[in-house]
């Protein structure tokens, strides 16, 4: 599902390049550039559904022939963007603002009222769900405050500040060399040019909407920045700040002492080559060595149809099929309690999570926990005992001094495959109430 919607976000940017440009030649140098830049959908994450929404929202305010119909979905496409991925509403804001202050050439103060009217519709109606279902509360919790209490404990750089380390951190892979992150170096500093030229009047562009147009899409481009602050990976990139290649195609088109289609197919040889190396920024980028050593998953049913190297497959089956047989025991567990880094041994647990993420966060003095004082789990386990522990003892950041809980014998324990998140040569406990294992 996740790869149909980033398709279908791809041939919108087709679309809306098309709408740029007015070029089939440069609209299909774009589409080729952008899929050869990220062709794999590696985690079902809400920026990939959240891309084909931003890319709409932009073909209304790109149309030639605007109308109250048309600038009124394109605000309903950014407002459900932004419900998609709640990280969006500020850099979305801030572009529409971009739009209003740069003028297109929308005289008439009532399409700003439709575009905001447009924006804020589907979050009217998430409201309304919210109240009438007396989730308001519920929703400020995790929509507002875990998220902060994230940035504070784990991403300490998703600031202003880590504007500067991005770039920074942009330049140290470009000089690797890495071709992905080069050509997004090269588009970013075409459009900063490009910006400077239009504001010191040095236009290149046949039209006054043309200028205006390409100018949203390369502040576009910076604004979206905000979505890799935290994680510097590729496939943020390429669900929001590359909406800024369609202006650095148009740019190097229009200075005609550049050969176009040269520098096009030097772009497209150097992206297909990395498509066989980890590239990507991302760890599980399915590069020739890690797609010969994967196997398709076949269970847990949960990650059913992911390819996996063997040894994480058999961890997770391992753990899936001691998990049914502590179901089987039948001795009053109804929770798990995740003491690890590692969220998909909730997912695949079949007992209901007691925590409010579904695995460790730790670090920056933040106890996440409190969010939810009813989910105390030490009372849980002096008043209870119907929770099993995800548990690695020798966890550096918190749990290294920490004997097992009271009252609690391992069940079993295995060797931890390769993970980016967790350390190497570290095992995983499962550890029941005494009662489990005395009782059979």
């Amino acid at each position: 599902v996740t790869s149909l919607i980033y398709g279908i976000g791809l041939i919108l940017l087709y679309f809306l390049a098309l709408e740029v440009t007015k070029s089939i030649k440069l609209s299909t140098f774009i589409l080729i550039t952008v899929f050869l830049f990220h062709p794999f959908i590696i985690l079902p994450w809400s920026n990939y559904i959240a891309f084909p929404l931003i890319i709409l929202g932009f073909i209304g305010l790109s149309n030639n022939k605007i109308s109250i119909t048309k600038i009124f979905f394109s605000g309903v496409s950014f407002g459900l963007a932004i419900l998609a991925r709640e990280g969006l509403i500020v850099p979305i804001s801030l572009i529409l603002l971009a739009y209003v202050f740069i003028d297109f050439r929308l005289k008439n103060l009532k399409f700003y009222c439709t575009l905001f009217f447009g924006v804020i519709s589907p979050l009217i109606l998430l409201f309304v769900y919210l109240y009438k279902n007396n989730l308001i509360d519920y929703w400020y919790q995790t929509s507002i405050i875990l998220p902060k209490l994230y940035k504070d404990a784990v991403f300490h750089d998703a600031s202003l500040k880590g504007a500067s380390l991005f770039f920074y951190d942009l330049l140290k892979k470009s000089l690797r060399p890495d071709f992905r992150w080069f050509l997004i170096s090269l588009m970013f500093g075409v459009n900063f040019l490009i910006i400077l030229n239009v504001l010191f009047n040095k236009r290149f562009f046949d039209k006054k909407l043309e200028s205006n147009i390409i100018m949203l899409l390369c502040i576009s481009s910076f604004f979206f920045i905000s979505s890799s602050l935290h994680i510097k990976q590729i496939f943020r990139i390429a669900t929001g700040s590359i909406v800024g290649i369609i202006p650095f195609y148009y740019f190097l088109d229009k200075q005609k002492k550049y050969n176009l289609n040269l520098i096009f197919f030097f772009v497209i040889f150097t992206l297909s080559t990395t498509l066989f190396k980890q590239n990507s920024g991302i760890h599980d980028f399915p590069n020739k060595e890690r797609r010969s050593a994967s196997e398709e998953v076949i269970s847990p049913k949960y990650l059913a149809g992911q390819k996996l190297p063997k040894k994480t497959i058999q961890y997770y089956q391992s753990i899936d099929s001691d998990l049914q047989r502590i179901k089987g025991l039948q001795c009053g567990i109804k929770y798990s309690y995740n003491y690890t880094r590692d969220a998909f041994l909730q997912v695949i647990s079949p007992f209901e999570k007691y925590q409010v993420a579904p695995s460790f966060i730790g670090g920056g003095g933040i106890d996440i926990e409190l969010l939810r004082p009813d989910l105390n789990i030490a009372d849980k386990i002096k008043l209870s005992k119907d929770v099993i522990f995800f548990y690695i003892p020798l966890d550096p950041d918190h749990y290294k001094n920490n004997p097992f809980p009271e009252d609690y014998l391992l069940f079993s324990s295995y060797d931890i495959p390769e993970a980016m998140w967790i350390e190497p040569g570290q095992k995983l406990s499962i550890l029941v109430p005494d009662k489990c294992l005395k009782s059979n």
